[in-house]
Protein backbone atom coordinates (compact mmCIF):
# COMPACT_ATOMS: atom_id res chain seq x y z
CA UNK A 1 0.00 0.00 0.00
CA UNK A 2 1.03 3.50 -1.14
CA UNK A 3 1.83 6.11 1.30
CA UNK A 4 -0.70 9.26 -0.22
CA UNK A 5 1.10 12.07 -1.56
CA UNK A 6 -1.04 14.26 0.79
CA UNK A 7 0.54 12.33 3.99
CA UNK A 8 3.92 12.75 2.55
CA UNK A 9 3.28 16.79 1.70
CA UNK A 10 2.79 17.20 5.39
CA UNK A 11 6.09 15.54 6.09
CA UNK A 12 7.50 17.62 3.69
CA UNK A 13 5.71 20.52 5.57
CA UNK A 14 7.50 19.93 8.62
CA UNK A 15 10.31 20.49 10.78
CA UNK A 16 12.40 17.63 10.00
CA UNK A 17 14.87 17.88 7.04
CA UNK A 18 15.62 14.25 6.77
CA UNK A 19 11.74 13.26 6.71
CA UNK A 20 11.11 16.32 4.82
CA UNK A 21 13.95 15.53 1.82
CA UNK A 22 12.89 11.38 1.71
CA UNK A 23 9.37 12.47 1.49
CA UNK A 24 10.33 14.93 -1.44
CA UNK A 25 12.40 11.97 -2.92
CA UNK A 26 9.29 9.62 -2.00
CA UNK A 27 6.59 11.62 -4.10
CA UNK A 28 8.78 11.98 -7.14
CA UNK A 29 9.10 8.09 -7.17
CA UNK A 30 5.39 7.35 -6.70
CA UNK A 31 4.95 10.00 -9.73
CA UNK A 32 7.31 8.58 -12.58
CA UNK A 33 6.41 4.81 -11.57
CA UNK A 34 3.05 5.86 -12.59
CA UNK A 35 4.22 8.18 -15.56
CA UNK A 36 6.07 4.34 -16.96
CA UNK A 37 4.81 2.59 -20.01
CA UNK A 38 2.10 0.16 -19.28
CA UNK A 39 1.25 2.38 -15.75
CA UNK A 40 -2.37 2.58 -14.19
CA UNK A 41 -4.82 5.51 -15.71
CA UNK A 42 -6.76 5.32 -12.62
CA UNK A 43 -3.62 5.32 -9.98
CA UNK A 44 -2.24 8.39 -12.54
CA UNK A 45 -5.63 9.91 -11.80
CA UNK A 46 -5.61 9.13 -8.63
CA UNK A 47 -1.95 11.23 -8.26
CA UNK A 48 -3.37 13.86 -10.13
CA UNK A 49 -6.19 14.41 -8.31
CA UNK A 50 -3.69 14.69 -4.60
CA UNK A 51 -1.42 16.92 -6.62
CA UNK A 52 -4.12 19.28 -7.42
CA UNK A 53 -5.37 19.52 -4.08
CA UNK A 54 -1.33 19.41 -2.55
CA UNK A 55 -1.55 22.79 -4.78
CA UNK A 56 -4.89 24.44 -3.67
CA UNK A 57 -3.88 24.10 0.47
CA UNK A 58 -2.00 26.22 2.22
CA UNK A 59 0.95 24.42 2.66
CA UNK A 60 4.46 25.80 2.71
CA UNK A 61 5.58 27.38 -1.43
CA UNK A 62 8.30 24.94 -1.73
CA UNK A 63 5.88 22.05 -1.33
CA UNK A 64 3.47 23.63 -3.74
CA UNK A 65 6.05 24.08 -5.86
CA UNK A 66 7.02 20.51 -5.98
CA UNK A 67 3.27 19.71 -6.58
CA UNK A 68 3.51 21.45 -9.22
CA UNK A 69 6.21 19.94 -10.96
CA UNK A 70 4.98 16.99 -10.63
CA UNK A 71 1.88 17.60 -11.95
CA UNK A 72 4.05 19.00 -15.02
CA UNK A 73 5.14 15.54 -15.45
CA UNK A 74 1.92 13.36 -14.44
CA UNK A 75 -0.68 15.63 -16.06
CA UNK A 76 -1.84 16.54 -19.88
CA UNK A 77 -2.98 19.27 -21.94
CA UNK A 78 -6.24 19.07 -20.59
CA UNK A 79 -4.77 19.86 -16.90
CA UNK A 80 -3.44 23.20 -18.63
CA UNK A 81 -6.51 24.93 -17.92
CA UNK A 82 -6.23 24.10 -14.05
CA UNK A 83 -2.60 25.70 -14.06
CA UNK A 84 -3.74 28.57 -16.18
CA UNK A 85 -5.90 29.57 -13.22
CA UNK A 86 -3.26 29.87 -10.93
CA UNK A 87 -0.80 31.58 -12.76
CA UNK A 88 -1.30 35.02 -11.33
CA UNK A 89 0.19 33.73 -7.84
CA UNK A 90 3.53 35.61 -8.08
CA UNK A 91 4.78 33.01 -5.17
CA UNK A 92 4.16 30.44 -7.86
CA UNK A 93 4.39 31.79 -11.52
CA UNK A 94 7.44 30.82 -12.16
CA UNK A 95 6.97 26.78 -11.27
CA UNK A 96 3.46 27.19 -13.27
CA UNK A 97 4.57 28.62 -16.25
CA UNK A 98 7.53 25.62 -16.75
CA UNK A 99 4.97 22.96 -15.63
CA UNK A 100 2.83 24.58 -18.66
CA UNK A 101 5.17 24.27 -20.82
CA UNK A 102 5.74 20.63 -20.22
CA UNK A 103 1.91 19.81 -20.36
CA UNK A 104 1.63 21.73 -24.20
CA UNK A 105 4.91 19.67 -24.78
CA UNK A 106 2.77 16.38 -24.88
CA UNK A 107 4.06 14.86 -21.63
Amino acid sequence: MRETLLSLADTMSGSDLIKAKAAKAIMAQQVHAACAPGGSAKLRAELLRELMTILASKRPRLVRAHAIELIGFLGSKSDDKALARLAADPELKDNIKMARERLRRGS
